[in-house]
């Protein structure tokens, strides 16, 4: 209703007092200012009623409550302004009143905007369909661009696919959700980039094509800094888009990428090094005029990135490394803390620019987050490990030796850059497999890709073999036609998944002899909003690891 629930605190009114039940007069009458002094403004009011803080309301029946508190709003718009329609509203179909919604346990007036919502973390949970979609008030979207809240926040610099949002935004469009978009940035400044991406998309849906977003970068990178930058500029941005994509900052752990197995860890950290090289080079030719803005929208979210990422694989380094008792864990640990400081001296350098214009606007801590969801009150590390490297080993524990990672060819694995139905889901990753909309006449009619792919091993495989699939992390968006149960409260491994930034499924196929040569694997996907990014097929012995093995490769004699 045009009303900040700060507001409310700063009139004097004490926490826990923004209670319908309670003190449902007060609040009709700090409605009622909302409406008056948005008289004469292009406004949307915001209809209905969470808790304190933007929570779950409290109560027996919060339906209930939430029937009420519209009556008495649309009553408020009615007298202010004549007519109960008279001006645009919406209701936040938002966690648990999209439930509420669903359960037709609300009564939503016909010209209120219905606002669909993502999961928080720019996935779209439902869209509209049926009726919905001739409603005189439309469809809206509330999507995120930063959260806080469980599993994990994300609020320290952008972690955003552009991929992801494209699609994301392709869809609502395309279903109708296009009356209003309203977008979560949070602290604004570091999400300047996404942001200018989202909001392209909502004054024109097709000024960006589903190849076109290496064109955004370096349309948005000139019209900044001129051509002669603009390239190098867009170039280290799409760098960006496609590590930032693997995983966001805050659900990295020192244990996600894997030490041991396909060289994983070593390969991202080489990865984040080149494009850190890049973000550098770009930084020391510019104009001294030029060089603030590069250093905050190309050099600092670059370089944090870098030293975050180094920081938390080094840091499992040094636990690998004290596990061996190696004397090269105290080394390692010395460096953590190097990167542990360099961290902040690189957020103060940011602080700094410009007399200190956006002094503080990265002090959000990123490490020490635990089991908890929120933010820590203060960056810290934990789990360094040394040895007494002035002690020799116990002979007990006999010969060391060095183990080198055996032969990864007969292990294929492959990915669709051939496929024309793609999405730019992964940036320089192979891009997502999407199919066109299925069939009414059934599986076998649906549409679907053919892989080849060639088994070197001579020795035939055996048994069991599991195909392993790997899917941008999408949801069902059409309640009348679910592809997982309805009743469950969220999608089954929707908190894993949800970090992931992927779905990963393991099909076990039936008993069966593999033999060496070629084969084909026919995939069919149930929906347009499903994008298939890998597939992995298991022979025995796959290593664990976040990003999965490296694909394999045959060239046709």
């Amino acid at each position: 209703m045009q009303r900040l629930s700060n507001e409310w605190l700063a009139e004097g009114n004490p926490l826990g007092t923004w209670d319908w039940i309670r003190n449902k007069n007060k609040i009709t009458q700090f409605f009622r200012e909302g409406v008056e002094r948005s008289k004469g403004y292009e406004s949307y009011l915001t209809m209905g009623m969470r808790g304190e803080y933007d929570t779950t309301m409290k109560g027996d029946d919060p339906a209930a409550v939430v029937r009420d508190v519209l009556r008495t709003q649309r009553s408020l718009i009615r007298e202010v302004h004549g007519r109960d329609d008279a001006v645009p509203q919406l209701l936040a179909l938002y966690k648990e009143v999209q439930v509420q919604y669903e359960s037709g346990r609300l009564d939503v007036p016909n010209d209120v905007t219905l606002l669909f919502s993502d999961d928080n973390f720019g996935t779209i949970r439902r869209l509209p369909h049926g009726h919905e979609a001739t409603r005189k008030g439309g469809a809206g979207l509330y999507y995120h661009l930063e959260y806080v809240g469980t599993p994990r926040s994300y609020k320290w610099i952008n972690s955003n696919s552009l991929g992801k949002t494209w699609h994301q935004l392709q869809e609502a469009h395309s279903r109708g959700a296009r009356q209003i978009w309203v977008f979560n940035v949070g602290d604004i400044k570091p999400l300047e980039v996404p942001l200018t991406f989202a909001m392209s998309l909502a004054w024109d849906i097709n000024s960006v094509k589903p190849d076109g977003i290496p064109q955004f970068f370096s349309g948005l990178a000139s019209r900044q800094f001129g051509p002669d930058m603009g390239q190098d500029i867009a170039k280290a941005w799409r760098g960006y888009d496609t590590l930032v994509t693997l995983r966001r900052h805050e659900h990295i752990e020192p244990t996600t990428f894997s030490l041991l197995h396909y060289s994983e860890a070593d390969t991202i950290c080489s990865q984040w090094e080149t494009l850190l090289e890049l973000a550098q080079s770009i930084y020391d030719r510019a104009t001294k005029e030029q060089k603030p803005a590069i250093f905050q929208l190309v050099l600092h979210p670059i370089k944090a990135s870098a030293i975050f990422v180094r920081l938390q694989i080094n840091l499992a380094r040094n636990q690998l490394y004290a596990r061996q008792r190696r004397n090269s864990a105290n080394l390692v640990a010395r460096r953590v803390l190097e990167l542990f400081d360099a961290d902040f001296d690189l957020s103060e350098e940011y602080h700094a620019l410009l007399g200190g214009k956006w002094n503080n606007i990265l002090s959000q801590p990123h490490y020490g987050f635990r089991d908890t969801w929120h933010a820590p009150s203060r960056d810290m590390i934990s789990g360094l490990s040394y040895v007494q490297t002035r002690q020799r080993s116990n002979p007990i524990v006999g010969n060391m030796g060095v183990m080198v990672e055996g032969h990864e060819g007969v292990r294929p694995g492959l990915t669709n850059e051939n496929s024309d139905f793609t999405h730019p889901s992964r940036g320089d990753l192979v891009p997502g497999l999407t199919l066109g909309p299925m069939s009414p006449y059934g599986p076998k009619t649906r549409c679907f890709v053919d892989y080849k792919f060639f088994v070197l091993s001579d020795t035939p495989t055996t048994g069991q073999v599991s195909l392993i699939l790997c899917f941008n992390m999408t949801l069902d968006l059409d309640p009348s036609d679910p592809m997982i149960d309805p009743e469950l409260p969220s999608p089954e491994g929707w908190l894993t998944a949800v970090q992931d930034c992927s779905w990963k499924k393991q099909h076990k196929l039936e008993p069966c002899t593999v033999a060496r040569g070629e084969h084909v694997l026919r995939i069919r996907l149930l929906h347009t909003n499903l994008i298939l990014e890998n597939i992995a097929i298991d022979l025995g012995g796959l290593k664990d690891t976040y990003l999965g093995p490296q694909p394999t490769f045959y060239a046709a004699r």
